[in-house]
C-alpha cells in the first residue's frame, strides 16, 4: 500500500492546481490502488477543503487546510467499487476552486 501526496499550488499562470507527486501524465489525476492513502498539502495562501464525490454523492471531505499545512484526515482508497473514478474539488473562500480526479483500480499485473 502506498502513501500519496497531492500538492495544492499556484502555477506560473496564477491558477490554483493539484500536483500529484510521483505520478505520470496529467498531474490533476491521482492513480491509486485499494488501501492506498492520500493527503493534500496546501502550499497556497488560502484555506482549502478537498471533497471527493462519485456522481453527485460526496464520499469524503478533509477538514479545512490552512495555508502551508497538510490535510487531516488522510483518505484511504476503498476496496469497492473498483475500478472507480472520484471527482475531487477544493473550494476557495468566495467561490471558485480547483478540481481533479482520483482513479482507484487494482494494481497492474
Amino acid at each position: 500500500m502506498a502513501d500519496w501526496s497531492v500538492r495544492i499550488v499556484v502555477d506560473a499562470n496564477g491558477n490554483t492546481v493539484f500536483q500529484t507527486q510521483l505520478q505520470p501524465g496529467n498531474s490533476s489525476t491521482t492513480y491509486m490502488a485499494p488501501g492506498d492513502t492520500l493527503s493534500w498539502n496546501n502550499t497556497t495562501k488560502q484555506t482549502m477543503q478537498p471533497a471527493l464525490t462519485i456522481g453527485t454523492t460526496q464520499v469524503f471531505q478533509t477538514d479545512p487546510i490552512a495555508p502551508d499545512q497538510s490535510s487531516k484526515p488522510a483518505w484511504v482508497a476503498p476496496g469497492t467499487p473498483v475500478p472507480a473514478t472520484y471527482a475531487v474539488n477544493a473550494g476557495l473562500p468566495g467561490g471558485g476552486g480547483v478540481s481533479g480526479s482520483i482513479v482507484v483500480n487494482t494494481a497492474p499485473k
